[in-house]
C-alpha cells in the first residue's frame, strides 16, 4: 500500500473496514480494533461517526483486557476527530480516557479528563455518570487527603443523582471515608451506614462489593478498628470475586489485607499478598501498591529480617515520593524503626525527625509523634514536655473511636513512659489499651503485638495478674503468628515485670526469659537490645 497516493490508500480501507462489517454483522465488537484502524486510516473516505464509534470500543476493549496504554491511544484518535464535540461523543471519551490515564498511574491527568467530561454530562443531565465521574474524583482527592475538596465533589455529585440511586450509595460511601479521615468518625459512619442500606435496597451486589464495603473498609482503617475493618473487607472481596472489575478487586483487597495484618493473620496475608502484589501492579492501582509495600515490611519484621524490612522501607519511601502521597512519612517512621531495632540510633532518630513535620493531620495526628517520643526515650532518655503534652492531647478517649494516631501514639507512649520509669502516668494509660484489644486488634502494625503493650501498662501499675495474663498471651500469640521480633522483645518486658514483682520463683523465670531474649537478639542482628537484655532493668 505504500506505493499508492493517500487519496487511495484511504479508499482501500474503507473498502476493507466495510467488508469486515458485511462479513462478520454479528462480531463487530470483537473486531472492534481491527474495524478502528481501518476507519481511521479511511480518512475522509470513512464515515466520521462511524469511525469514532469503533475507536471508543477498541478502547474499551483494551480497556477491559488491561492494556490501558492502547484504550489510551484509541480515545486520543477519537477525541482528536470529535474535537468540536459535533457527534456528542467528548464527554464519554474524556470519562473513558481518565479511566484508562488512571489505570497507568497518570491520576492528574486522569482528574482532567473527568474534570471536564463532568461539565459535558452535567449540561446533559446525566445524572447518574455525573455521580459516578465524582465518586472517581472524590475518590483521588480524599486520597491525596484533600479532604476538604473530597467532600465538595461529593455534594456536587449528589445535587444531580435521584434520592435513592447507587451513585448516590457511592457517593455516600467515599463521603465516609472523607469524614473519617478528617477525624469526624460519628460522621463517617453515618454515611456509610447510609450508603450500605442504600446498596443494599437495590440489591445491587456490583455496587454493594466494589464501591460501598470498600469505602467502609476504610472508613474502619481510618481508626484501625480491626475486626468490623475486617468484616467489611472480607465481605466485599467474595462479591467483587463474584461481580466485581479486576480494579475493583485490587482496590478492596490491598485494603482488606491490612485488617487481616492488625487481627494477626499472618499465615494468610503470607499467601495471599503475592497475588494481590501482582494485581494491584497490572491495574496501576498506586494506592493499593503502597498497601501492600507496607504489609511486605511488616512481614519481613515478623520474619525476623530486619535488614529486609528496612530495604523495604526505603523503597516505598521512594515508590511514595514519586507518586506524590501525603503518607509518606509514615513511611519514614516505619524505617526508623527499622534502624532503632537494627542499633542504628541515629539514623532512627534522623528518620523519626524528618516524618514529625510531615504528619498528616486528622485522624493521623500522632503517628509519627508517638514514634519520635518512643525514640526519644530509649536513645536521649528524656521527653520535652512540650512534646509530651501535645502527644497527651492525641490520645484515644475512652469509649470512643479514635483516629488510627491517636493509637499509635498510645501504645509507643506506654512503651516510653516505662521506659522511663514514669510508671504512674504508664499504668493510667492501661484501659485505653485494653480498648484497642476489644476491637479485634491483636498486631498494631509495627508497635507489635497489643497484649504485649497492655502487659507494660498493668505492670507500671503493680497489677501483676493482669500484666503476667497479658504477656502469656502475647507469648503464645508471638509463637504461633509466628512473629520473631515479638518473641525477644515481650520475653524481655515479661522478664522486667517478674523482676519488679520479686514473688517465688520470679528471679529464676526471668533470668530464663532475659538469656532467651538476649540469643534471640543476637540472631535477629539487634546488638543495643541484647544489651538490654544483659542489664536487666
Amino acid at each position: 500500500m505504500g506505493a499508492l497516493s493517500l487519496p487511495r490508500r484511504q479508499r482501500v480501507h474503507a473498502k476493507v473496514a466495510g467488508a469486515i462489517e458485511e462479513t462478520f454483522p454479528k462480531d463487530l465488537q470483537a473486531r472492534a480494533s481491527d474495524l478502528a484502524h481501518h476507519f481511521y486510516r479511511a480518512g475522509s473516505a470513512a464515515d466520521l461517526e462511524k469511525t469514532v464509534s469503533y475507536l471508543m470500543l477498541a478502547g474499551d476493549n483494551a480497556f477491559a483486557a488491561g492494556a490501558a496504554d492502547e484504550a489510551i491511544d484509541a480515545f486520543d484518535r477519537a477525541l482528536s476527530l470529535d474535537d468540536n464535540n459535533e457527534l456528542k461523543y467528548e464527554g464519554r471519551l474524556l470519562y473513558s480516557r481518565g479511566l484508562a490515564r488512571r489505570a497507568t498511574g497518570q491520576w492528574d491527568l486522569a482528574a482532567a479528563d473527568w474534570e471536564e467530561a463532568l461539565l459535558f454530562f452535567e449540561k446533559e443531565g446525566d445524572g447518574e455518570t455525573v455521580g459516578h465521574i465524582c465518586w472517581w474524583l472524590a475518590f483521588q482527592q480524599v486520597f491525596d487527603n484533600r479532604t476538604e475538596e473530597g467532600l465538595a465533589t461529593v455534594e456536587r455529585g449528589l445535587r444531580a443523582v435521584d434520592d435513592v440511586s447507587p451513585a448516590r450509595s457511592r457517593l455516600d460511601g467515599v463521603a465516609s471515608h472523607a469524614h473519617a479521615l478528617g477525624g469526624n468518625f460519628e460522621e463517617g459512619l453515618e454515611r456509610s451506614d447510609r450508603a450500605l442500606s442504600t446498596a443494599e435496597e437495590l440489591g445491587d451486589e456490583r455496587l454493594l462489593g466494589s464501591e460501598v464495603l470498600f469505602g467502609r473498609a476504610y472508613l474502619f482503617w481510618t481508626h484501625l478498628i480491626a475486626g468490623r475493618m475486617e468484616e467489611a473487607g472480607d465481605r466485599a472481596i467474595e462479591l467483587t470475586k463474584r461481580c466485581g472489575s479486576p480494579w475493583a478487586q485490587s482496590n478492596i483487597q490491598s485494603i482488606t489485607q491490612l485488617a487481616w495484618l492488625l487481627t494477626g493473620r499472618l499465615g494468610k496475608l503470607q499467601s495471599e499478598l503475592p497475588k494481590i502484589e501482582a494485581l494491584t501492579a497490572r491495574q496501576g492501582d498506586l494506592s493499593g501498591q503502597s498497601c501492600v509495600m507496607f504489609s511486605q515490611c511488616v512481614l519481613a519484621l515478623a520474619r525476623g529480617e530486619l535488614q529486609e524490612a528496612q530495604e523495604a522501607a526505603s523503597k516505598m519511601i521512594t515508590f511514595c515520593r514519586e507518586a506524590g502521597f501525603p503518607w509518606i512519612s509514615f513511611v519514614y517512621s516505619w524505617r526508623g524503626m527499622t534502624h532503632f531495632w537494627r542499633g542504628a540510633w541515629d539514623e532512627a532518630m534522623s528518620d523519626f525527625g524528618e516524618a514529625v513535620p510531615m504528619e498528616p493531620g486528622g485522624a493521623y495526628a500522632g503517628w509519627d509523634q508517638g514514634h519520635r517520643f518512643l525514640g526519644r526515650a530509649y536513645i536521649e532518655h528524656r521527653i520535652e514536655d512540650s512534646d509530651f503534652e501535645k502527644l497527651k492531647q492525641i490520645l484515644p478517649q475512652r469509649g470512643r473511636p479514635s483516629g488510627a494516631g491517636s493509637w499509635i501514639a498510645l501504645l509507643t507512649m506506654v512503651e516510653g513512659l516505662a521506659v522511663l520509669g514514669r510508671r504512674g502516668e504508664a499504668a493510667r494509660l492501661y484501659p485505653l489499651v485494653t480498648q484497642k484489644l476489644e476491637d479485634g486488634t491483636v498486631l498494631c502494625l509495627v508497635q507489635g503485638l497489643v497484649d504485649k503493650a497492655a502487659g507494660i501498662a498493668a505492670a507500671a501499675g503493680e497489677e501483676w495478674t493482669l500484666a503476667e495474663a497479658h504477656f502469656e498471651k502475647a507469648l503464645r500469640l508471638a509463637e504461633e503468628l509466628p512473629h520473631r521480633l515479638e518473641q525477644p522483645e515481650v520475653r524481655r518486658w515479661y522478664a522486667r515485670m517478674l523482676l519488679d514483682r520479686d514473688g517465688s520463683g520470679d528471679d529464676e523465670k526471668a533470668r530464663r526469659m532475659l538469656l532467651e531474649a538476649k540469643a534471640s537478639y543476637e540472631e535477629l542482628g539487634m546488638p543495643k537490645h541484647a544489651e538490654m537484655a544483659t542489664s536487666r532493668n
